[in-house]
């Protein structure tokens, strides 16, 4: 998985009956919906109760973090004992109805609830259709480059289709693109862990908002935020870099790798 700017794989046609999971996917008014709040996630909902959802989708999960697909996309990915979440945190049924937008981010990376290390995320889409010009395009670029629009990899919600892709402090996504009149952009997300980190500092406990949304760029509220985020992650970077297990090693293969 080597794809630019943010490595990452698309694949289509790869499940059968998407119609199917289409209709049994919940609608609007299923009372089981939570709402996201906020600006950065607009018209946005979501469900990780496992035992709400219809059997049709639970099959899907189920394959989806069996034994056999976690060898098949560990061949894809590149990275070994991979790890699904039984808590979907983040994760499970998501829904965007018209006008939804999810605000550029980079995912957090420590999932101190099971003490793991958050690596691949997974989006299969399930939209009853999707066309050019509906919205909700997924998004990607690395935060590290300069010019983010030059190499930006955007990804359209069809039907069936599968988006894998690493998740770290540099892996900015979103979709900016409202959700257009009378379409509902629905998914499954499911999110990959390690029980050892990969040696490199990738993230902390937070989400990184990189765009306000609709939120005025110039609020003071804004500002503070930003600043208290950057001190934040500096210290989660220090704690990285003096961990005894893994930062002088990581410190040491960054040096050599300068020279």
């Amino acid at each position: 998985m080597s794809a630019i700017p943010v490595p990452h794989v698309v694949i289509d046609g790869g499940m059968n009956d998407v119609e199917l999971l289409s209709k049994s996917f919940p609608r609007p008014d299923w009372p089981h919906w939570s709402a996201l709040a906020g600006e950065y996630e607009l018209n946005k909902y979501f469900c990780r109760e496992i035992e709400l959802f219809p059997n049709e989708l639970l099959e899907v999960i189920r394959q989806l973090t069996s034994s056999r697909f976690l060898q098949v996309l560990e061949k894809i990915t590149g990275i070994e004992a991979l790890i699904p979440d039984p808590h979907f945190e983040g994760g499970g049924l998501h829904l965007s109805t018209e006008g939804g937008i999810l605000a550029p981010h980079t995912d957090f990376h420590i999932y101190d609830r099971l003490n793991l290390y958050r690596q691949i995320n997974l989006i299969l889409y399930i939209s009853d259709s999707w066309e050019l010009g509906d919205g909700g395009t997924l998004r990607l670029w690395d935060s590290h480059n300069s010019n983010p629009s030059a190499e930006e990899a955007k990804i359209d919600p069809l039907p069936g289709r599968m988006v894998i892709f690493k998740t770290d402090d540099r892996s900015v996504h979103g979709f900016t693109d409202p959700v257009g009149p009378g379409k509902l952009r629905k998914s499954i997300a499911l999110y990959y862990y390690t029980a050892v980190d990969d040696g490199q500092f990738s993230g902390d406990f937070t989400t990184f908002w990189r765009d306000e949304g609709g939120i005025r760029k110039g609020s003071i509220r804004v500002f503070l935020y930003k600043l208290l985020l950057v001190i934040s992650r500096a210290f989660s970077f220090l704690a990285h870099l003096v961990n005894p297990r893994l930062g002088m090693r990581w410190w040491r293969a960054r040096s050599k790798q300068r020279q």
